[in-house]
């Protein structure tokens, strides 16, 4: 009987047969008593892993204390059936435990699906954890893809909350979240915020075509330093940009989009000037005045001047451009306006900024304005 071979010497029988008991709800409800339970769970790792299995096809309460060990079992197999099992009782005990495997490569994709499974219950503590700077950033970007797997209004509606004034990398992976939404669930509605966070990405996007420009045309900035600040600004134009098309995607049918990102960022001067065109006949009079230069690589005055209008704020000159990257969210950015306050010679005139910047708990911050104090002031 089943019994007597969970009570078998031959570890190949008696795995074969848990192997058996976890895959049928009724067999493990007859056979597996919390004291047997206990039991296999004191035996080798592919018995403890089974067992786990287990606990999850019985979804019993009285079980929970058992899967919690489980839970953090030495063996990385036995881990593993314990998330999915937790994922499937969906016990409030069990998130942060699930929320801390985010952070480890081997289970981050498992902890992901278990969480999900939590449904919109989950969405606020999720929330908290991809909002808190102090939390490690691997756990805040899949806490976001988290809320990307849930396919819900609710989960729309905290991403569209969180897409602005969060670090970058952050903010990225939920447009990528949102986008990934957008095309699996038809019925989502995103709102007046994807337009709010589409001017903001413009204002950034304009603010770093300012202060590159500017150091291309500063005679000063030369040599190695200047080589890698202008490198670092057009890196950042052209994530700029992606986010840019990737937020076009929620307002347009998101295919079509794609399509025009990928021909306007080609080198085929025949393929962008088709992008162009249809870019022309798909987008509102609006868009068309903020984003078609952009693309033209066309930037004047007058769309910069068009982009603080609908953004309610104003950047006429390099200063205001760079303070703006002093008040954004991007460190890198950050860094390198500290960079050219020191080449511009502006040191003084923003010495409030950088000594914020010197508290910065980010180390490549805190050093660049202290290298910039000390070479420039």
């Amino acid at each position: 009987t089943l019994d007597d071979w969970l009570k078998s010497d031959n570890p190949k029988l008696k795995n074969a047969t848990l192997k058996l008991i976890s895959s049928d709800f009724y067999l493990a409800r007859e056979i597996l008593t919390k004291e047997r339970i206990e039991i296999i769970m004191q035996e080798s790792p592919e018995c403890r892993a089974r067992i786990a299995a287990a606990i999850g096809v019985l979804n019993n309460p009285s079980h929970n204390k058992e899967l919690k060990k489980l839970l953090h079992d030495s063996d990385d197999a036995v881990k593993m059936e314990a998330i999915k099992s937790a994922g499937k009782i969906r016990n409030e005990e069990f998130i942060p435990i699930l929320i801390a495997y985010l952070d480890s490569k081997s289970f981050r994709k498992t902890a992901r699906e278990a969480l999900a499974n939590y449904g919109d219950k989950i969405i606020k503590e999720l929330a908290a954890y991809v909002s808190d700077k102090k939390v490690s950033l691997k756990i805040r970007l899949d806490a976001v893809k988290v809320l990307g797997l849930l396919g819900s209004q609710n989960a729309v509606d905290e991403l569209l909350e969180n897409i602005s004034g969060l670090d970058i990398p952050v903010r990225h992976q939920i447009i990528k979240s949102l986008n990934k939404l957008r095309k699996k669930y038809q019925y989502l509605i995103f709102d007046k915020r994807v337009e709010a966070a589409l001017l903001e990405e413009l204002k950034h996007y304009h603010s770093v075509i300012t202060i590159l420009n500017s150091a291309e045309q500063n005679s000063a900035d030369v040599g190695e330093s200047g080589g890698l600040l202008r490198k670092a600004l057009k890196e950042r134009l052209e994530d700029h940009l992606e986010r840019i098309f990737r937020l076009l995607g929620l307002l347009y049918p998101a295919k079509d989009i794609y399509n025009a990102f990928t021909a306007a960022t080609n080198s085929n001067k025949t393929i962008k000037a088709n992008a162009i065109e249809f870019l022309d006949n798909i987008l509102t009079t609006n868009h068309k005045k903020l984003l078609l230069p952009i693309v033209e690589d066309s930037i004047s005055e007058q769309v910069i001047k068009n982009v603080n209008r609908a953004n309610g704020q104003i950047i006429t000159n390099e200063r205001e451009a760079i303070n703006h990257l002093f008040e954004g969210s991007d460190l890198w950015l950050i860094a390198c306006a500290i960079y050219t306050v020191g080449q511009k010679g502006l040191v003084e005139e923003f010495k409030t900024q950088i000594n914020n910047a010197m508290k910065s708990q980010n180390q490549l911050v805190s050093e660049t304005a202290q290298y910039v104090l000390k070479q420039f002031a």
